[in-house]
């Protein structure tokens, strides 16, 4: 399937202190390197996206679920700073809004993941140079999801209330957020999602793998122009409230005529050789 431009969880499973993210054996050093931070559902596509971006982008994974926004941002510094990244696509919601059975608590409730939120885009600007791209939590199909028997719920009530949460900070912060759950939504949750109503078939981590591939691709040629800053690129191409797609908010991954040709004339603008701000 192919996109139009876009600028863009499982247990808890908490890496050791010292489980430090390492770029891959024999990754060129020329080459920009890429983080991806989040839970299992990273880690279904990050490899298809580090194939798709071979001797383009070196893609840095940590092979410990990222879990919830507390975990995340108790590991910035192993799993990002440390590796001194181009570009920052990062996730964490679907570990926050667990509600446990047995009191009816969520393991990370709104007003922390909303403070955590805050504090990782903080850490990752002092820390880092990197253009950050926050993920939207993917969808959850409930049915599906109660019959695993877990001691937690998760309910896609939740997982909106968490993203529109998530959206609202970063739009404050001014960090894109590429919207994987659109991308679901687009491709059918029934049909993309497993039997757990939580994780995704080979074909539907494909498809993910191709948005994240897409949306990397687009931040590292506007990174290459060390002036323009993530919010001067949405200003300049007059982005709005949504964030499904960064260069044009309100129809998300929707391109129409009049939007290719506003999309080729910024890029001509901003990515041609020795020219922009």
């Amino acid at each position: 399937m192919r996109y139009s431009p876009a600028l863009c969880l499982v247990a808890l499973i908490a890496a050791p202190p010292l489980a430090h993210a390492q770029p891959p054996a024999g990754a060129k050093a020329d080459l920009p390197r890429v983080v991806l931070i989040g839970d299992s559902i990273r880690m279904g596509y990050a490899p298809l996206v580090a194939k798709r971006l071979e001797g383009r982008a070196v893609i840095v994974s940590p092979k410990a679920n990222g879990g919830d926004s507390s975990n995340v941002l108790k590991h910035l510094d192993a799993w990002a700073v440390q590796n001194q990244p181009v570009v920052i696509h990062f996730n964490c919601g679907l570990h926050d809004l667990k509600k446990l059975k047995k009191d009816g608590t969520y393991q990370v409730d709104l007003t922390r993941y909303e403070a955590n939120l805050r504090a990782i885009v903080a850490r990752l600007r002092k820390g880092t140079k990197a253009v950050l791209v926050f993920a939207s939590t993917t969808p959850i199909l409930d049915d599906r999801h109660a019959k695993r028997g877990a001691n937690f719920d998760r309910f896609e009530a939740d997982v909106r209330r968490y993203n529109a949460t998530a959206a609202r900070v970063m739009k404050e912060l001014g960090v894109p957020v590429h919207d994987l759950h659109w991308v679901v939504e687009q491709g059918g949750p029934a049909k993309m999602l497993g039997k757990d109503g939580t994780h995704y078939t080979a074909a539907a981590n494909a498809r993910l793998a191709e948005a994240v591939a897409d949306c990397v691709l687009r931040h590292l040629k506007v990174a290459r122009h060390q002036s323009l800053k993530a919010p001067a690129c949405t200003e300049a191409v007059g982005a709005g409230n949504a964030f499904r797609n960064v260069l044009y908010p309100q129809v998300g991954h929707t391109c129409t005529p009049q939007m290719r040709a506003e999309m080729l004339a910024w890029f001509e603008r901003w990515l041609r050789p020795g020219e922009g701000r």
